[in-house]
């Protein structure tokens, strides 16, 4: 099984590949209907894999994805600090408790390729090939201890059912008909860097100028590529922009030694920020 998640300016989207031992394959496309981060994207599509290989009776499979932070963490290389990633993590691990054989693989974005396009038309809500089945998803598949609110009966985590749609006619074409009564009201708090896409790609502003002009000011020292924000640095490298929760997650992996760095650790925080 391949799988990835994508974050674009249009939204969220997750795809699959899985692949029999005879070749064949079914491809399956996740709308992700909801406001959230990459790591999100990339555990709906890991998690969603499961459910269809358990639904389908698989025993054995070697699951393999692009999302360091994901495999890491499933194989207890990284820990999951954060409630969010707490409960994805968790989920996994109970989805996967019936498989006779479960390995999982990180692999380089070449080697996905693949999943990764289905990902890309799932965030855009592009047309998808005819074979492919479309699914979307307006909540989360879990829910999670936050701000003292218990989440389950072990104030941990507690998985719920996902909220997912058929929709045959996006199958064959665009045409996506949303029914209110599958929203649900979300309080969400929008990533730093959608400004700047949003003024970059559609040269659209904040409505508040004292933070347009910031947005134009600023604006000069990134670059949009594949959907995604970097900065340009003084040596012309481009660096990618993270969410806040990925920065977090970044630090506390460097606190922990993973990486093997070698610079002093002055050097390695400025690098860092």
């Amino acid at each position: 099984m391949y799988f990835d998640g994508s974050k674009m300016l249009a939204g969220l989207g997750a795809g699959v590949i899985l692949t029999s031992p005879t070749g064949d394959n079914i491809w399956y496309v996740l709308q992700i209907m909801y406001t959230d981060s990459n790591n999100v994207a990339e555990y709906e599509a890991l998690l969603h894999g499961l459910q269809m290989a358990t639904s389908m009776g698989v025993q054995r499979l070697e699951v393999r994805g692009d999302s360091n932070l994901a495999i890491s963490q499933v194989n207890s290389e990284f820990d999951a600090k954060y409630p969010k990633m707490a409960a994805y993590w968790n989920a996994v691990l109970k989805i996967s408790a019936p498989f006779e054989g479960l390995e999982f693989h990180h692999v380089s974005r070449d080697s996905n390729q693949a999943a990764d396009v289905l990902a890309r038309l799932g965030a855009k809500r592009d047309p998808v090939p005819k074979n492919a089945f479309v699914e979307r998803l307006f909540k989360s598949s879990v829910v999670w201890q936050d701000e003292g609110k218990d989440a389950g009966a072990n104030g941990r985590e507690q998985i719920i059912p996902p909220v997912i749609e058929p929709d045959e006619e996006i199958i064959g074409g665009s045409t996506l008909d949303e029914t209110t009564s599958a929203h649900e009201v979300m309080a969400v708090i929008a990533p730093w860097t959608e400004p700047f896409l949003t003024y970059l790609l559609c040269q659209e502003l904040p409505d508040d100028q004292n933070e347009a002009r910031r947005i134009m000011r600023r604006s000069k020292a990134y670059k949009v590529h594949d959907g995604e924000l970097y900065k340009k640095s003084t040596t012309g490298v481009l660096q990618r922009c993270i969410s806040e929760e990925e920065g977090w997650q970044l630090l506390a992996d460097m606190h922990a030694g993973m990486g093997g760095h070698h610079a002093a650790a002055r050097a390695l925080v400025n690098k860092a920020f």
